[in-house]
């Protein structure tokens, strides 16, 4: 039997990398690489990063199973949900692969989402609702929702629209291909979340017991000086870059260190208001129900989210 090949795509910040560390560590699963973005080019650009994959040689030679052994190879890639370039590329190189879709309700999701642009820099806005309200197509109801950046700016409607672009994909292979997967079943069944992954690419059951969540939640104490930390290692790059060669891409980790200790615990829902939930649920409501009709009469948005957005 061949190895079979599985991508994990969804939105951003649904459990993808939790899913891919607990399938890398299955002696008979490859996965090399958890974001290789190499597909989703019309999405993501990654010419101008360090981890960019030039071409599809390379990037097959990174996923080629080491040994007979391996029973399926993969990668996650949320970002594949959103992009058509890799709907297509993927659906012509492998007609045949597994894909497992992670999703959760959107309106937690974007919020994350938020969060870890801000962490990373890449957000200037102070609050989530200045983020959400700044993108032209916030308020309006259609199915042109514009780029995932406008002016250098996210646009986070683009990524909240998840059902519509769960459509494409089902038309695109046939259904039994597709494993979805909601975010809260990985906290309250991941034993039985992992058997379903297992069984879905055909890898035996190796007994584990032990589920951990990757990618804890955290938020920024201080924006301004997150921004300032944040800056200072831009500015740097000419610097650090030659340092990064010598140690193999790894850096001394000083602003990481600093940067750290101005993070905290935190629940991203409670950066948006009661208000501003509703609001968007409103916005969102046609594509929730498009992704909910390929969940077996489960909801994306709990009945309790709901009630207490009204």
């Amino acid at each position: 039997m061949s190895t079979i090949r599985f991508f994990i795509i969804g939105a951003p910040k649904c459990g993808t990398t939790t899913l891919y560390d607990w399938l890398g560590d299955h002696q008979a699963i490859h996965a090399p690489l958890k974001e290789a973005c190499f597909f989703s080019q019309d999405v993501y650009p990654t010419a101008d990063l360090r981890t960019h994959i030039s071409t599809l040689d390379d990037y097959l030679a990174i996923y080629r199973p080491p040994s007979p052994k391996i029973k399926a190879t993969g990668e996650a890639t949320p970002k594949y949900l959103y992009s058509d370039a890799a709907l297509a590329s993927i659906q012509n190189l492998w007609p045949d692969a597994r894909i497992i879709v992670c999703l959760r309700d959107p309106v937690d999701m974007i919020v994350s989402y938020y969060n870890q642009k801000l962490r990373e820099g890449v957000e200037a806005a102070p609050n989530f609702e200045e983020a959400w309200r700044r993108s032209p197509y916030s308020s309006l109801r259609s199915d042109e929702i514009g780029p995932p950046e406008i002016n250098g700016k996210i646009n986070y409607v683009f990524w909240a629209h998840i059902g519509k672009r769960l459509e494409k994909w089902l038309a695109a292979f046939p259904r039994e291909q597709f494993l979805i997967i909601l975010m809260q079943d990985l906290k309250v069944a991941p034993r039985e979340i992992y058997q379903k992954l297992l069984n879905f690419i055909a890898v035996p059951d190796d007994g584990r017991t032990d589920f951990k969540a990757s990618n804890e939640s955290r938020r920024v104490a201080n924006v301004a000086f997150h921004r300032f930390v944040r800056n200072l290692k831009a500015a740097a790059v000419p610097i650090t870059l030659p340092l990064h060669q010598l140690r193999g891409g790894r850096g001394l980790g000083v602003l990481k260190l600093i940067d750290s200790l101005n993070m905290e615990p935190g629940a991203y829902t409670s950066a948006a208001s009661i208000d501003l939930r509703a609001e968007m649920y409103q916005r969102l409501a046609d594509d929730i129900s498009a992704a909910e009709r390929f969940l077996f009469g489960r909801a994306l948005v709990s009945v309790k989210a709901k009630q207490a957005s009204r």
